[in-house]
């Protein structure tokens, strides 16, 4: 019935939130102009991107690809989530990478268009399986 499905959803939601916890996935820093692991999902953690936010504090545009990567590979473009180009002084929020789910072992990689030109951050939740 509609209350046992109810009951059962709840309930499970609530198991979920007992078991995350809520953390910085990447410390504020400039992103590197070479292909650079930024957060590995820990061995018996799922983790789910909740915010990741980049800022072009240069005066040209600049690029900033994003890489989800599964366990054991590496970033191409196979796994290339997003390439965005920041505006001089602009900050965006990518929102094609919340909700992103990390399985234990995959990570976020990142390559800047230039050195020294974007700041990124991410936090999210952390899953234990």
């Amino acid at each position: 019935t509609t209350t046992e499905w109810f009951r059962f959803f709840s309930a499970l939601y609530v198991e979920v939130l007992m078991h995350s916890t809520d953390v910085v996935l990447i410390n504020a820093k400039a992103a590197e102009n070479a292909q650079t692991t930024q957060y590995t999902s820990p061995v018996k953690i799922k983790t789910v991107i909740e915010k990741f936010t980049a800022r072009n504090y240069t005066a040209g545009a600049v690029t900033l690809a994003v890489n989800i990567v599964t366990t054991g590979g590496a970033a191409g473009a196979t796994n290339l989530v997003i390439l965005y180009t920041l505006a001089a002084g602009e900050t965006y929020a990518f929102p094609d990478l919340v909700n992103q789910v990390l399985d234990p072992g995959d990570f976020i990689s990142t390559i800047a268009g230039a050195a020294a030109s974007i700041s990124i951050r991410s936090s999210g939740r952390q899953i234990a399986v």
